[in-house]
């Protein structure tokens, strides 16, 4: 590292990046065949998952607790942050959100900005009903590739094309269930893909 000032502490270890092995490392996903694969699994993960929207009408969620995380997610956009003491549970004792996993409430309202910046009709309970499936299909675009590299395409697209519509984990995925599940498949496919390729 000529040239280069290190400004390292004793101990402290630096992580350095190296675009250009990164873009080579995803460069092998560039065959026709990989992105087909991901581009119909993609759409019919949205598909399958979206046929209810209408039924919706922008408002009505498909269970309970998805209420409790879209009226987090409306403190979030509004106030920037979440109270710690829920006043609207568990009355007179009331509920501590710290104890609630609120990674759906964050998803929800940053899915909430991104959309309402490109489209300002957009509101929170549009965004409610739509983040599953946004969710869903960046974990399942991760789910092909770990299965990609794990077997081959054609298991990928097969494994691929089971799970988008297979009936247990379509419900807890789709439109207007706005749950822990989709957050979870946002990171566990990601995460295991990632443990595979180092």
């Amino acid at each position: 590292m000529s040239g280069k000032k290190n400004n390292k502490l004793e101990g402290e270890e630096v992580i350095e990046f190296d675009f250009d092995e990164i873009l080579k490392a995803f460069s092998k996903y560039s065959n026709p065949l990989t992105i087909a694969g991901i581009m119909i699994s993609i759409i019919t993960c949205w598909y399958v998952r979206t046929r209810d929207v209408a039924n919706l009408m922008g408002k009505y969620l498909l269970g309970l607790d998805p209420y409790v995380f879209m009226r987090y997610a409306e403190s979030i956009v509004i106030n920037g942050f979440l109270p710690q003491i829920d006043i609207l549970r568990y009355y007179p004792t009331f509920f501590d959100t710290t104890r609630e996993l609120l990674m759906p409430s964050y998803f929800i309202a940053y899915i909430y900005k991104i959309l309402h910046f490109f489209n300002s009709a957009v509101s929170i309970p549009d965004a409610a009903i739509i983040s599953p499936v946004i969710l869903t299909c960046v974990g399942i675009i991760f789910f092909y590739l770990l299965v990609k590299d794990m077997f081959n395409n054609s298991t990928a697209f097969i494994a691929t094309m089971l799970l988008v519509t297979v009936q247990g984990f379509l419900f807890r995925t789709s439109a207007g269930f706005p749950e822990k599940e989709s957050a979870a498949i946002f990171f566990i496919f990601p995460f295991l893909f990632f443990y595979l390729r180092s």
